[in-house]
């Protein structure tokens, strides 16, 4: 698991200070911190009001939010269209795949107040 492995870095480059499994230990399950990416994502709160949902600190939700989304980044398969960016290889299948569908975008934005 990416996530797993991804701690396990963190923890080597850390420089020791309290004992192997000291200090606070996280508010939220893996569960939980996957629910906060997929809802900033879909949602767009702020990381304050996030925070204000989960119970954490709006710096953590932040934190949470960039760690899992890094995660999610390489776990989850990219667009067809990110794809072809990376590879010329999937460029006739989209081509195929465009001329073939209808492609339907939902691109309805509402403004919203940042502070």
């Amino acid at each position: 698991m990416q996530h797993k492995r991804l701690q396990a870095e963190i923890e080597s480059k850390k420089i020791p200070i309290n004992q192997k499994g000291g200090g606070r230990k996280p508010k939220l399950e893996i569960k939980e911190d996957v629910c906060l990416c997929l809802f900033y994502l879909t949602e767009m709160p702020t990381f304050e009001v996030l925070g204000l949902h989960l119970g954490i600190s709006k710096t953590e939700a932040k934190d949470t939010f960039h760690y899992w989304l890094k995660i999610l980044g390489n776990v989850l398969p990219a667009s067809l269209l990110k794809q072809v960016e990376k590879d010329d290889s999937y460029y006739p299948i989209t081509i195929e795949l465009l001329t073939e569908f209808h492609l339907i975008v939902d691109s309805i934005e509402q403004p919203r107040a940042r502070p």
